[in-house]
C-alpha cells in the first residue's frame, strides 16, 4: 500500500523522460 501512495504522489520516470524527448 506505501508503494503506490509513493508512485502516486511522485509521477514515474519513463512520464518525464517522454516529456521531456517530446519538448526536444
Amino acid at each position: 500500500m506505501e508503494a503506490k501512495t509513493n508512485t502516486r504522489r511522485c509521477p514515474p520516470i519513463h512520464t518525464i523522460k517522454n516529456e521531456a524527448n517530446s519538448r526536444t
